[in-house]
């Protein structure tokens, strides 16, 4: 099954997500790994879910890390990406063995500080996820998302439903999208209905 978008299913925490995902034509997805981060997953945890799926990328997720336990982690759970946060500088990447995604967040920094961070990691990361801690819409970014999107590996992680496939789809045209996964209802029963409507709209005919 492809998908018309590259997408990234982050925080998943269970293997309900993670069977669905792969299922559905995911490319990657990811697990925090900040033991602080409420929506941690032990090692063990992760190495159970990703022997269950296949043919899917693996994005270790992090907050605050020193970059040497990032190189651990990745080497012991088999990642495929490293995901990071705007705490380093780009020199300071080198160290990584594993492609990397940074993580950008609107509201946490101007539109003019996010374009240079672009400009200044571009040569140093695979992946930029953008969201945003102020609004979940798009509506008057389009223009700004559409000039990154163009010039930049952009995975969009915010504003993302339904109605604004299209938009983003064929306006913004990111090289994917971001969506996060849920808890279980209990174990093995998982209600997918948010993360559901929106790949089934993304299918390829």
């Amino acid at each position: 099954m492809g998908l018309k978008l590259k997408v990234k299913v982050s925080e998943v925490t269970n293997l309900s997500d993670a069977r669905y995902c792969a299922g559905m034509g995911v490319e990657m997805i990811g697990f925090h790994l900040d033991e602080n981060h409420p929506r941690f997953v032990e090692l063990s945890t992760v190495r159970e879910i990703t022997n269950w799926i296949s043919g899917v990328d693996v994005v270790g997720e992090f907050t605050a890390s020193n970059l040497e336990n990032v190189n651990y982690l990745a080497e012991e759970l088999n990642l495929t990406y490293v995901q990071l946060p705007l705490s380093f500088k780009p020199e300071e990447l080198d160290i990584l063995s594993k492609p990397i995604i940074l993580k950008l967040s609107l509201g946490e920094i101007s539109e003019n500080l996010l374009e240079e961070t672009l400009i200044l990691y571009k040569p140093y990361v695979d992946y930029f996820l953008i969201e945003n801690t102020t609004s979940d819409s798009i509506v008057g970014l389009e223009t700004t998302l559409a000039k990154w999107c163009q010039t930049y590996p952009i995975l969009l992680g915010f504003g993302i439903n339904v109605d604004q496939l299209d938009i983003i789809e064929n306006t913004l045209a990111p090289i994917g999208i971001a969506l996060k996964g849920g808890d279980e209802i209990k174990p093995g029963l998982k209600n997918f209905d948010e993360l559901s409507e929106i790949l089934e709209a993304l299918e390829i005919d």
